[in-house]
């Protein structure tokens, strides 16, 4: 029996047609036990091309139903009587009603099903319609007497889920199972929709193995196709591009020679047209006059206009060379360079302006000397630029302060020194004059000093230039820096700096000063007062001009009618302040003591706040225990004494923290320096000082409750002092010893320390004094607090560590170049209120003639001079007996374990030879008496070949025994002596003596044998320098 097939039940002969209407009845039976029995005694055929293969089974069926509808009727006669009882027998059974296939269109179909219509009467058929594609893809026949048929796309598809219906929710199940089915997708090409072999159905994603198997081949062939397809248009189309540009290039040749004609006369006409037109216009230009241009460019701003006129006078000029530049461009071209190098060059690289070279720029930088020590030409300059400025711009404070340097030596060929050493400007005080040294001297006798301090003060200003036996041969380490800052304007002016070592004594800082206000009155600025930091050599030269708590100030050096003030910088103060606390913990005062707890209370109740708000924000344990290199830092002492700690700590007490509960002292001392802070920093208008204004009276309050807590604590502590010296002598005398001898101090916490305690009295009754003078006398109407600090200097110091890199201490050769660049800046920059111009600024300096220079003329003067005596003088000695016996010795000891090696003499020399052939001035006999040719070569010159290329040059026997003699006498003075600023005059002392070997023609002889030691030894002096400064940084 082969199920869910098409089926065709034989039509019955005239013997069975009787028994034809029982068949039927029997067909539609729902009894399970009744069927089966009918089953077993019908046959079904399949057909024929199943029936072939099929085993006909042994016993013989009475009614045989065939697949083939043109199959010829089976009929059994002797079963007729036994088929008629059976039929008799059912038709006395009650039956249920029978299915029929019309039930179908009562049942709930789902969506995009719908009927479909059958000729016949007993098949019935549902279909589902794609909603996309609009084509029927699953299709159930129903039908009375067979299974229902499924089909898939016009496919028959052979399933369990279809057997036999018998019912109407049956059929329901049945269609809703089958709806459920996912159809595959296919391929998703139009030329090939599904394999041969597709499985109609799949359970998961949208194809079948198959399909999707083909899917991928066919993507395949059709990317190839794509691309071959792809190819062939380009290629295509570059044949019609080609075609078009040929057919447009002929045409236009055509065209061309169409017009050639026309061309040919015309073209000399419209040329000769235009000729004239520019002759034209040429002689209009020369006939307007150059005020026209002149009044044109007047109109812009003054910098700009400075650089059309260079574009105007670089236009005459036919190539890059010869330009010609005014003073004032060159001002503004030296300002850019000095602000940024990179940028200067990326505008001079790109012609964006016209600008002159760096080599130009640094000519006329280098004019303004650098070196240590009051500069003439910067007091020429000041005096120049504050001739039309008003007093109140010309009123101002001189600040001074130290940057540490590293220790670092350098050889300048110019002056032919080693640069590095302790220089306090004594060659600069020198060129000042007989005049200058006397008003200092005269001010040094005003100051209210012992007679021994003011000798020690004259030591330096009786002294003369040094020779070389007197000048101190101690590296600076330390820069000291004076600048001069005024009340009003934004300008500061660097004035000199001093190279010492470690920090500058009291007697050097008195000398400074005097000096600095001496010739800054001089030339034209007056000067108020002196800022210094809290260094105790500041504190004891405040000692040498008379000030103390009770007298604050000073006589003017320059007037005696006039008043020197000296203030302490407030941010050094306020460091001061904060680390006593936190060294000492507490300090005790008369309302209770102030200890640095409640501080570590606030930051531990903030701390309960993780993530939430926090009522003292920024306070830090960093800020309670500062590291060595945090207590110099001024934010976090601002921050430390600032009005959110106080309120915090009054908030948190009344939050009910115990360790707050006696923080009144704490409260009121961190709210009155935070009140002092804001007054003496103040940097804008509205918050200057004024007579009666807030800030005044911030001062004056704190000054008050200062006074009061320092008398209070004198009082204690001269009452402890008295009970320890009362213990200590009556402990003596038990012992039976003499109590004679100082007593021991005694330390107590009481207010800070005492340098910050006197600078911070001095400071505070300075600052109301000179702000009721400036106001009441001079016409101020307010005064800006923040100049009364080192802010100005301190910024200073910070160009000068940024413009070294990552390298904070910088040499002192650096230092000295740096100090030159920054302070021209604003020297040559013209403030408000004055009356000259940039550019008149720079034509003073170039014309103002220059102490280093001049000095560089007379040193290089005196190594000429100290050359032609030695060659003349050692011409006249014996000969050595024989330069092989000197040369071919590997090594020539010196003494101290130093030699001359003879290997690397050679190759040096080489280079020399080389380097000489400028000084031979075309003469070819000199030209070979510094080298030999490779074949005459010696064992000394077998480095020269194992590095050599063939461009090395082999230097003569003559210019090697030279060297010889140098290297010997340099290497000699090196080890017998130390290192100092004149080593090369000493190592010219030791060739007074010895042979030295001329080079050259007779003509030539002298002259180019002087340049070659002079070439030599400069040469020598940077290599010992250099190695100078390795053997220090390893040490």
């Amino acid at each position: 029996m082969v199920p869910y097939t098409k089926f065709h039940v034989a039509k019955p002969s005239s013997i069975l047609k009787p028994f034809h209407q029982s068949f039927q009845i029997i067909l539609h039976i729902t009894s399970q036990n009744y069927l089966k029995e009918v089953h077993q005694r019908i046959e079904v055929v399949p057909k024929k091309k199943k029936q072939e293969n099929s085993v006909i089974p042994a016993v013989e069926p009475d009614i045989v139903v065939t697949d083939d509808p043109q199959s010829s009727e089976i009929v059994h006669p002797e079963n007729l009587q036994e088929e008629e009882e059976i039929c008799n027998a059912n038709a006395s059974i009650s039956t249920p009603p029978p299915w029929s296939c019309t039930e179908i269109h009562n049942l709930q179909k789902p969506i995009n099903w719908v009927n479909g219509n059958t000729l016949e009467v007993t098949r019935k058929m549902i279909v589902h319609i794609d909603p996309e594609t609009e084509q029927i893809n699953k299709l159930i026949t129903f039908s009375d007497h067979q299974p229902p048929i499924i089909k898939l796309r016009g496919v028959l598809f052979t399933s369990d889920i279809a057997p036999k219906i018998n019912s109407a929710a049956a059929a329901q199940t049945l269609l809703e199972k089958f709806d459920k089915i996912k159809l595959c997708s296919g391929t998703g090409y139009k030329n090939k929709k599904f394999s041969n072999a597709c499985q109609l159905a799949v359970k998961k994603g949208k194809r079948c193995q198959d399909c999707t198997k083909l899917h991928d081949r066919l993507r395949k062939i059709g990317y190839r196709q794509e691309k071959v397809e792809k190819r062939k248009k380009e290629k295509q189309e570059k044949k019609i591009k080609l075609k078009r540009k040929i057919q447009s290039l002929t045409r236009s040749r055509l065209n061309l020679i169409a017009k050639l004609p026309y061309l040919e006369f015309f073209f000399p006409l419209k040329v000769k047209k235009y000729k004239r037109k520019v002759e034209h216009l040429i002689r209009q230009c020369q006939a307007k006059d150059e005020t026209v241009i002149a009044e044109a460019i007047s109109k812009l701003p003054a910098a700009q206009q400075e650089a059309v006129k260079a574009c105007f006078a670089a236009s005459k000029r036919k190539g890059p060379s010869g330009k010609r530049y005014t003073a004032e461009w060159i001002y503004e071209c030296m300002l850019m360079r000095i602000k940024d190098k990179k940028l200067y060059n990326h505008i001079r690289r790109h012609e964006i302006l016209v600008l002159p070279a760096t080599c130009t720029i640094n000519g006329y930088l280098k004019h303004y000397g650098g070196a240590y020590g009051f500069q003439p030409q910067v007091l020429e300059m000041l005096k120049k630029k504050t001739a039309d400025m008003p007093a109140k711009s010309r009123r101002g404070m001189i600040l001074i302060d130290e940057m540490k340097l590293t220790k670092g030596v350098h050889f300048d060929a110019s002056t032919m020194q080693v640069q590095g050493f302790k220089d306090l400007g004594e060659e600069a005080e020198e060129a000042l004059g007989d005049d200058f040294r006397d008003t200092v001297e005269e001010a040094i006798e005003s100051l209210p000093i012992d007679p021994k301090a003011k000798t020690r003060i004259q030591r330096r200003q009786h002294a003369q230039l040094k020779t070389k036996n007197e000048k101190d041969r101690n590296l600076g380490d330390h820069a000291l820096v004076i600048s001069f800052q005024p009340f009003r304007g934004k300008w500061v002016q660097a004035i000199a700096c001093f190279l010492t070592r470690g920090n500058a004594t009291d007697s050097e800082l008195t000398k400074f000063i005097l000096e600095a206000i001496i010739l800054l009155e001089q030339s034209g600025l007056l000067v108020d007062g002196v800022v210094t930091d809290g260094a105790s050599g500041n504190r004891t030269m405040w000692t040498k001009f008379g000030v103390s708590k009770e007298n604050c100030s000073a006589i003017h050096p320059c007037n005696p009618h006039r008043k020197l003030y000296f203030i302490s910088d407030f941010p050094h103060l306020m460091k001061c302040m904060r680390n006593c606390l936190c060294t000492k913990k507490i300090i005790q005062t008369p309302k209770g003591d102030v200890q640095l707890g409640h501080w570590e209370a606030v930051l531990e109740a903030d701390k309960l706040h993780k993530i939430g708000l926090r009522e003292a924000h920024k306070l830090t344990n960093d800020h309670l225990h500062p590291d060595p290199w945090q207590k110099m830092n001024v934010a976090m002492a601002w921050q430390f004494w600032s009005a959110s700690v106080g309120a915090a700590m009054e908030s948190y007490r009344f939050q009910g923290f115990e360790k707050l509960s006696d923080c009144d002292a704490s409260k009121e001392m961190c709210l009155l320096i935070n009140s002092l802070a804001d007054a003496m920093n103040s940097n804008r208008p509205q918050t200057s000082l004024r007579l009666d204004s807030t800030n005044f009276k911030a001062i004056q309050k704190f000054l008050e409750y200062f006074t009061s807590l320092k008398e209070w604590a004198d009082k204690k502590l001269n009452k402890k002092l008295q009970e320890a010296e009362k213990a200590r002598v009556d402990h003596l005398n038990a012992q039976g010893k003499n109590p004679r001898g100082k007593v021991v101090k005694y330390q107590e916490n009481f207010i800070f320390s005492d340098s910050t305690d006197i600078g911070l009295i001095v400071s505070l009754k300075n600052t109301l004094e000179l702000v009721q003078f400036l106001i009441k006398k001079c016409g101020f109407v307010f005064v800006m607090t923040a100049r009364l600090n080192q802010d100005a200097l301190e910024r200073f110091f910070g160009l000068v560590r940024q413009s070294c890199g990552g390298n904070t201490h910088p040499e002192p050769r650096v230092f000295a170049q740096l100090f030159r660049l920054l302070s021209i800046y604003s020297l040559v920059k013209p403030c408000r209120g004055s009356n000259i111009t940039g550019g008149e600024m720079v034509k003073t300096l170039f014309n103002l003639e220059d102490l280093k220079e001049k000095n560089k003329k007379e040193r290089q003067k005196l190594l000429s001079d100290k050359l032609d005596e030695i060659i003349i003088k050692g011409q006249n000695l014996e000969e050595i007996t024989d330069l092989m016996e000197v040369v071919q010795k590997d090594h020539d000891y010196i003494g101290d374990g130093e030699a001359v090696d003879q290997f690397a003499l050679s190759y040096v020399t080489g280079f020399v030879a080389r380097h000489s052939k400028r000084y031979t001035a075309g003469c070819e006999e000199c030209t070979t008496c510094l080298k030999k040719e490779e074949k005459d070569k010696t064992d000394v010159d077998t480095l020269i070949t194992t590095k050599s290329k063939g461009y090395l040059t082999y230097p003569s026997d003559a210019l090697v025994e030279l060297t010889h003699t140098l290297e010997k006498n340099i290497l000699k003075t090196a080890v017998n002596s130390e290192l100092e600023e004149n080593i090369l005059f000493l190592v010219l002392e030791g060739l007074e003596n010895s042979k030295v070997k001329t080079i050259g023609c007779e003509e030539h002889k002298h002259e180019l044998t002087k340049s070659i030691m002079k070439f030599y030894l400069i040469m020598r002096m940077h290599f010992l320098t250099r190695k100078w400064n390795e053997n220090t940084k390893k040490d």
